[in-house]
């Protein structure tokens, strides 16, 4: 076998073992939170801004009475196709079993002031969450992979 070879099956192994020094992928987690990690449940879907999907729409999750914002990973926006994933721990993994609302912001978000500045496309109609219509129930164990939510601009 060629050093060639064997660096590509070292390399193999090491990627399939994944370094984790035998922790369970739970037990990573816990370790890098500092504690218990809750389940969550997958949550995606599409939003769509006068019946076109639209790129770049923040969606927001508030608790159930609008009073809170709820911190994901990072900023929830929706891709080219409209499509967006809750992530909370890991990559599209999901949200906490609870009830929420959301809210819907067409500005850009700028990282370095940690706000969105800019106009609205649409038109601040969906941004309070206190006022808002959308309701989000996650229900341990129940996937929700193809919500899709309707926006106007007008």
């Amino acid at each position: 076998m060629s050093n060639r070879a064997e660096y590509r099956s070292v390399l193999l192994v090491l990627l399939l073992a994944g370094c984790g020094g035998g922790l369970s992928e739970q037990q990573r987690l816990e370790k890098i939170m500092g504690g218990e990690v809750k389940k969550v449940t997958p949550v995606s879907g599409t939003v769509l801004v006068d019946n076109e999907p639209q790129p770049r729409i923040a969606v927001l999750l508030y608790k159930a009475d609008g009073s809170e914002r709820i911190g994901t990973i990072g900023p929830v926006f929706t891709a080219a196709d409209g499509k967006f994933t809750f992530t909370t721990y890991k990559a599209g993994d999901g949200l906490e079993e609870g009830i929420y609302k959301l809210a819907f912001v067409g500005q850009h978000y700028s990282k370095s002031k940690g706000n969105f500045d800019g106009p609205d496309l649409l038109n601040g109609r969906y941004s309070d969450p206190v006022k808002s219509e959308f309701v989000l129930d996650v229900v341990e164990g129940s996937p929700q992979p193809n919500l899709k939510f309707e926006l106007t601009t007008r």
